[in-house]
């Protein structure tokens, strides 16, 4: 008989915390990722990023950028201390979004970047 009750209890209290869960408010998730979302890691991962910032290649840069995003951005690499060391830009923006990225250095020399990527098109 204890086992009965016992097994009524547990199924009891397993619809209680199931129907209180439901009523939870969750936070719908995020559509998928876009392009502007991995743009920059992924240039790093493949030493796209990393040459040519540090070469100042702004041409290429600029094109493997445009390539991709296909949407006007502006690219900004400052220094830690907020110095602008390199700027590039394409196309109007008016309603955008930021990505920062760090950048550690570059062939075993210590000099952190800081890249911010601003691209159009996300309301």
């Amino acid at each position: 008989m204890r086992i009965l009750e016992g097994l009524l209890i547990s199924l009891v209290l397993t619809i209680t915390l199931a129907e209180l869960a439901m009523l939870r408010k969750r936070v719908p998730p995020r559509s998928e990722l876009g392009v502007a979302d991995c743009v920059l890691p992924w240039l790093d991962s493949v030493g796209i990023l990393k040459k040519c910032v540090y070469t100042r290649d702004y041409r290429t840069l600029n094109e493997t950028l445009q390539a991709i995003l296909q949407a006007p951005f502006r690219l900004i690499v400052m220094d830690l201390e907020g110095r602008e060391v390199m700027h590039i830009e394409y196309g109007e923006i008016s309603v955008a979004r930021a990505y920062a990225y760090l950048l550690p250095g570059f062939n075993g020399t210590r000099d952190p970047l800081v890249v911010v990527l601003v691209v159009n098109g996300y309301e």
